[in-house]
């Protein structure tokens, strides 16, 4: 029996495919995108006069394992009302490390407490009533072993309420993965920025409202976000990690990989404070010319022959300095020919012997070196010579 063989599935083309992803993620676009889609001001770390309808201030103790240490210092959490699913979920973030800086991770009361000092408005009223009512609900029970416990009653109101905050809330983990997986795209960001934006959005999922209130939606692994991190870099780097022998997997950590990335950014700045944008850790590469249309660095006249010096694929014919239309000389070429003439003038003048008479040495105002020909040359090396 003949070896059997496998390739790939047709597949189409990338243009193809990123298109269909830009459609899905403007129609269905995700709960937090990765640009900041937050409505809260920008907090400047100082409590303004009048400012405590729109923020609470928290006594935070510096030691909370010693009750005889006094000292603290003051937290400001803004109040919610009504905003954004990242608004909600940065609450949710800046709660829990208020609640484990104070000591109250066990303190279900204390905890509810802040809650209710925090929310305003309909959300404020949506939760006191969600929250009595299981309340009610659990204390109606006749089995205590089947009634859930305080903090489990404080985790299901808030994810009730989270279901008002989140559109379409039922596919929203699911459509809020699938956006961090393939629908982002580094282009000039720095690594290091990129990866800590997408490891803020991976946490935020935990605090997405989901079918089973006591059950956090469950994140994305390391594993994932190099995955993410190795989708989303520029194609350049893509062929260099090939290059090397590199794949994103080579990588044992997110830190390993972003360090690398890291590293690759550095180079391409170093190359283009350096002019050398056409060289690669792999050697240098076909020299780069710029397109006549818009001026945009191109391959697409790198093997062309220019009509005018004879050279390939460094220049168009209209950079070039041996076009009579470039007089002054200006463009990526070597000097055209009355600029070499120029160059040979000045130093047989400089040679020249005393009482020497040559076309391309009469005493004018403006020496004739445009009009240098080759002959006028011979004649005068002829002279040097006897």
């Amino acid at each position: 029996m003949a070896p059997s063989s496998s390739k790939l599935a047709p597949v189409g083309s990338f243009s193809q495919k990123e298109a269909i992803l830009k459609a899905t993620f403007q129609t269905f676009p995700p709960a937090i995108c990765f640009w900041l889609s937050s409505r809260k001001p920008q907090d400047n770390g100082k409590a303004e006069e009048g400012d405590q309808q729109s923020r609470r201030a928290f006594e935070v103790p510096l030691n909370p394992g010693n009750a005889q240490d006094e000292d603290s210092y003051k937290q400001y959490i803004y109040c919610f009302e009504d905003g954004t699913p990242e608004d909600w979920c940065s609450l949710r973030v800046e709660l829990d490390d208020l609640f484990s800086a104070m000591a109250i991770t066990e303190d279900i009361d204390k905890q509810h407490n802040i809650w209710r000092s925090l929310l305003k408005g309909k959300a404020k009223d949506r939760f006191t009533a969600l929250h009595n009512a299981m309340s009610v609900e659990e204390s109606a029970k006749t089995d205590p072993a089947r009634r859930l416990s305080k903090g489990q009653i404080l985790r299901k109101a808030l994810n009730s309420l989270a279901r008002k905050i989140f559109p379409d809330w039922q596919y929203a983990v699911r459509q809020q993965k699938r956006y961090l997986q393939h629908g982002l795209s580094m282009g000039s960001m720095e690594p290091e920025a990129f990866v800590d934006r997408v490891q803020k959005m991976n946490q935020y999922i935990k605090y997405f409202p989901s079918e089973q209130p006591l059950v956090a939606p469950e994140l994305l692994s390391d594993e994932d976000v190099k995955d993410i991190i190795g989708q989303a870099v520029p194609l350049e780097w893509h062929i260099l990690m090939m290059s090397q022998g590199k794949r994103i997997d080579t990588f044992t950590s997110v830190e390993e990989a972003v360090a690398y990335f890291k590293q690759l950014r550095q180079a391409d700045v170093l190359r283009d404070r350096l002019g050398l944008s056409n060289v690669t850790s792999s050697g240098p590469t076909k020299k780069r010319v710029a397109d006549t249309q818009g001026g945009r660095p191109t391959t697409k006249n790198a093997l062309k022959l220019c009509p005018h010096c004879g050279k390939m694929g460094t220049h168009t014919p209209q950079e070039c300095r041996s076009n009579p239309a470039n007089k002054k000389g200006k463009g990526n070429r070597p000097a055209p020919a009355s600029d070499f003439n120029r160059q040979v003038y000045n130093m047989l003048k400089k040679k020249a012997p005393p009482g020497s008479t040559s076309n391309a040495m009469k005493a004018t105002e403006e020496p004739p070196y445009e009009d240098t020909s080759q002959e006028d040359i011979d004649a005068f090396l002829d002279q040097l010579k006897a």
